[in-house]
């Protein structure tokens, strides 16, 4: 029986291979020939860094799955526009769009051409035909992305109620016309605007004419009035309402002085007697105080009399004293 260890690794044991050389990895490898198939380019760092700064590679919905289906894998994509434009080797067929773009470039590359080369301006090409090149093919993507025709509506009047159909490609076609005859007569403008920007800012314009676009701008307008009525009249109620509510309060107010108002001439007169009396008890607290002043004066000669007094008595008790004695000498000497 096999008893399955699970706390220990796996080993699996291979043939005998040659023991690794540690200075192998020192060793610099042979150059082998280049292939034939790959071509060796030189690339400078600064020139890359200076084109691809600020790129940044978009993985959503990336696919490299080799899948039978015939569907276009989606690779990396990055933040800036590319244009798709298909080769000679190409094995599929052209799609309007990789046509379009190609034309543009190439156009785009004759302008740049014929501004470089200075001996090809006096030539058939030019910088205004070129121009009137890439113009047309805005007005061709312009025509295939909206559609070849357009219909216009007008005001339902009495006299006319049809539509009209204006095609694309005949607004372009006479736009180059016009900017072609423009060129000619050398009067044409840098703000010039296009043809087909003019038509539509003239048919949003006969728009407004319209009577249900006007009934409808009518009737936006009696809501709106309304409205304001309504926030009017709210805003009068709210107006009233606090008028009113301050004009109880101060009524409340008056009414709480009646009887104080009723009283205050009895209340001034006791106040006119309660000062006057506050005078005389002035008067009468200044003239106690004086009458204390001398009290106290008087109460200090009376004490020093008193104390006069008793020396006075003092010294006259010695003198009768001395004088009885004297008496009695002189009776004692007579009786002798």
């Amino acid at each position: 029986c096999q008893i399955m260890f699970a706390q220990r690794e796996d080993v699996y044991e291979s043939a005998d291979l040659p023991a690794e050389d540690p200075n192998a990895k020192f060793v610099k490898p042979e150059k082998t020939s280049p292939d034939e198939e790959v071509e060796l380019i030189h690339i400078d760092v600064d020139s890359a860094l200076k084109k691809f700064s600020g790129r940044v590679l978009n993985c959503e919905n990336i696919d490299f799955s080799d899948s039978i289906a015939k569907k276009r894998r989606n690779a990396y994509g990055s933040s800036a526009y590319v244009l798709e434009i298909v080769g000679k080797d190409y094995g599929e067929p052209e799609t309007p769009e990789q046509k379009f773009n190609r034309l543009t470039y190439e156009i785009a590359e004759l302008g740049e051409l014929l501004k470089k080369d200075e001996n090809a301006k006096g030539g058939l090409l030019t910088e205004n035909s070129v121009n009137q090149l890439m113009d047309e093919l805005k007005a061709t993507k312009i025509a295939n992305n909206c559609g070849t025709t357009e219909v216009i509506p007008k005001a339902k009047t009495e006299s006319s109620k049809a539509t009209t159909v204006v095609p694309h490609a005949n607004v372009a076609a006479l736009e180059g016309r016009m900017k072609r005859i423009e060129t000619l007569l050398g009067s044409i403008g840098d703000s010039s605007v296009p043809l087909i920007d003019t038509l539509e800012d003239l048919r949003f314009r006969t728009d407004t004419f319209n009577t249900t676009f006007l009934d409808g701008i009518e009737s936006r307008l009696n809501t709106v009035l309304n409205k304001l009525d309504q926030v009017e009249t709210r805003k009068k109620q709210g107006e009233n309402g606090e008028l009113e509510t301050k004009v109880d309060s101060i009524y409340e107010l008056m009414s709480k002085w009646d009887s104080s108002c009723t009283n205050l001439g009895s209340t001034v007169k006791r106040l006119q007697s309660l000062r006057g009396l506050h005078e005389q008890a002035s008067q009468f607290s200044e003239r106690l105080s004086q009458l204390v002043g001398i009290k106290d004066e008087l109460e200090k000669a009376a004490n020093i009399t008193r104390l006069s007094m008793g020396e006075l008595q003092g010294q006259t008790k010695e003198e009768i004293g001395s004088l009885l004695k004297q008496i009695s000498t002189l009776e004692s000497r007579l009786k002798k």
